[in-house]
């Protein structure tokens, strides 16, 4: 027996054309993919715009003493009614003012000296009535001094619960049991 080597040549340029025709092949499938996955995202979904505009409270008092919404929501008010002697320069007198008042129509009157109106007052309306109004009155101590009515106001957005126990905010806020609808 003889010994035969055998010696394998490899041909270096074939290889190198299928390294190359490989990655060639990796490219083109990551050029897909991409591109495929952006153009669906350009074209297969639309834009969309959110517009959030949040909630604004607050209140202005007229003359005649009725409550207007000035805010963008319903709200629910609650007002305090100040009585005092004043003269003309704004000053306050000292002697309280014996009088009497009234609850007005819509209104009641809490355990903690507050008016509350009974319904949602919507935006750029008004309350019925003011919460009070006199039913009696003394002459004042003298002629420099008039009876001088104060309403404050506040408000509290309508809709909406706290503490996730269904407790609407207004009564949760205000510590009362029910009011309004």
């Amino acid at each position: 027996m003889t010994a035969e080597k055998h010696e394998r040549k490899y041909d270096l340029s074939k290889l190198h054309s299928k390294a190359t025709a490989l990655l060639l092949i990796a490219a083109l499938l990551l050029t897909l993919t991409v591109g495929g996955t952006l153009s669906y995202i350009v074209t297969g979904s639309a834009l969309s715009v959110n517009r959030f505009s949040p909630a604004f409270v607050a209140l202005s008092v007229s003359d005649d003493g009725k409550v207007t919404n000035t805010g963008n929501v319903d709200a629910y008010i609650r007002a305090a009614v100040v009585v005092n002697w004043m003269d003309n320069s704004g000053n306050v007198c000292g002697i309280k003012p014996n009088c009497t008042l009234s609850v007005s129509d819509n209104w009641t009157v809490g355990n903690d000296g507050f008016y509350y109106y009974s319904d949602k007052v919507a935006p750029s309306a008004s309350t019925l009535t003011a919460p009070a109004y006199i039913t009696d009155n003394d002459a004042p101590p003298s002629s420099q001094y008039s009876l001088s009515i104060e309403i404050a106001a506040e408000a509290l957005q309508a809709d909406g619960e706290t503490d996730g126990e269904n407790i609407p905010a207004h009564q949760d806020a205000w510590s009362i049991a029910s009011i309004g609808n």
